[in-house]
């Protein structure tokens, strides 16, 4: 048949009967489109795994750290770390100061509960929880020591 020279490059589905009343540009306007939407899928993919990745670095030495008697509540919920500079937000939870800010740079909602948060929202020192991270990390040799 005389359909092998439109197959060609496989551009056409196999079985394709009608004429080929698409202009070429059209063709390779889509599959440039569709290549720039698999690359960028491509890279939010691999974001997502790097992600993946830092969030389960974080929950072993979480775990490692809980091992040696660090408290639940010294772990930030964004961070996954040990908070250095632990605020308490808005929503009643407790986060890593730099953390939550960068939160609330990009959304208006709690990180825990994702209920919306009214603006501005105030972020309060959370001094009892500082000084009882302190001096957990005081034994454990200081922040060095952690990793």
């Amino acid at each position: 048949g005389g359909h092998g020279a439109q197959q060609q490059g496989g551009r056409l589905p196999a079985g394709y009967d009608g004429p080929l009343d698409l202009h070429a540009g059209s063709i390779s306007e889509k599959e440039r489109a569709l290549e720039l939407a698999n690359q960028a899928l491509s890279a939010a993919a691999v974001r997502v795994e790097e992600q993946q990745e830092e969030l389960e670095r974080g929950r072993a030495r979480a775990a490692a750290l809980e091992r040696c008697g660090a408290s639940p509540e010294f772990f930030c919920p964004i961070t996954a770390d040990v908070m250095r500079v632990p605020v308490i937000c808005s929503d009643g939870h407790t986060y890593e100061k730099s953390a939550i800010e960068q939160w609330l740079s990009r959304k208006a909602s709690s990180p825990l509960t994702n209920q919306p948060l009214e603006r501005p929202v105030q972020l309060i020192p959370n001094h009892a929880l500082r000084s009882m991270i302190q001096s957990f990390v005081d034994k454990q040799g200081g922040w060095a020591a952690l990793g």
